[in-house]
């Protein structure tokens, strides 16, 4: 009798141990388990937050380009000012290109050509970053409207040297002298 109850001690002993060893695992398993899926959640949310700051920030560029329109109608942007390419032709330019051809071999030979071309390439290119600098010079843009983040970014667009422990104020107040000594040297 002593060893049949010595043997379902023994028993009764090994279930238990198995029993917790067991619950400890799962448990073990079920909290990795709940981590792995907190931390996709935690990656999702920021993911969705930067797709968010991204749209954000495309409306903004949006609005701000609507505005500038709106103020200066009459400007046009700089990739419709003139659209240059090497391989399209019109019917019209073609005979004029031909007769200025002529004129100009006649004039200058048929070697001075490409300096020509290089001479008129950047008198076009001149005007192009010229009507920039107009464009840029007439959008004085309303800083107090966008957020810290936005002023530092255009800073650093801008290469001004900005240290983290400026407020808005001393921001929007650098972006303002480096537009006024942007004016000033042209």
């Amino acid at each position: 009798m002593r060893e049949l109850l010595f043997s379902l001690g023994i028993s009764i002993l090994t279930a238990t141990i198995l029993f917790i060893y067991f619950r400890n695992k799962f448990n073990n398993i079920d909290n990795k388990v709940n981590m792995v899926f907190e931390t996709i959640q935690e990656h999702n949310n920021r993911l969705q937050h930067q797709q968010e700051q991204e749209q954000e920030m495309n409306k903004y560029v949006q609005y701000q380009e609507r505005s500038m329109e709106e103020e200066n109608p009459n400007l046009m942007s700089t990739d419709k000012l003139i659209e240059v390419s090497e391989n399209e032709s019109d019917s019209d330019s073609d005979e004029s290109d031909t007769d200025d051809e002529d004129t100009i071999d006649e004039d200058t030979g048929g070697d001075d050509m490409e300096e020509v071309t290089d001479k008129m390439f950047t008198e076009i290119k001149e005007s192009i970053d010229t009507a920039e600098v107009m464009v840029s010079l007439e959008t004085t843009q309303n800083y107090g409207m966008l957020s810290k983040t936005a002023l530092r970014e255009l800073c650093e667009q801008r290469q001004l040297h900005c240290p983290k422990s400026l407020n808005k104020a001393k921001l929007i107040n650098l972006l303002e002298d480096s537009e006024k000594t942007v004016k000033l040297s042209q």
